[in-house]
């Protein structure tokens, strides 16, 4: 007879092989394929499920290559300033300028 602890018990199912998926619909269990309990082992080693996957492949050249060749980058445009967006400090900032201003604590000058 073998002792086991409670804990060994509550994981034993994990050691065991899946051979079969619990179907919730018909409350029944079906039995999985070789190649579903192949997807099955890729996901559980975190790999790619599809077998042929190709990590390394070379990669699609899109602005480079033979007839492709560019003189010049995209656009040499700069960026329009509406996209510039400000920052939390300086929004406060100008929000504590305009306080003093209209509080009258600041006077501004006059542009001449």
């Amino acid at each position: 007879m073998v002792l086991t602890t409670r804990s060994q018990k509550s994981l034993f199912w994990l050691t065991l092989p899946r051979t079969s998926a619990f179907d919730k619909n018909t409350q029944t269990d079906k039995p999985l394929t070789a190649e579903e309990l192949d997807i099955i082992r890729r996901l559980e080693v975190l790999e790619n499920p599809d077998a042929n996957y190709d990590p390394y492949q070379p990669t699609v050249e899109w602005f480079t290559g033979p007839g492709k060749e560019e003189v010049m980058p995209l656009s040499a445009a700069p960026e329009p300033k509406r996209r510039w967006i400000p920052s939390k400090w300086e929004k406060q900032k100008v929000c504590f300028h305009s306080s003093l201003v209209l509080g009258g604590a600041l006077i501004l000058k006059p542009r001449s």
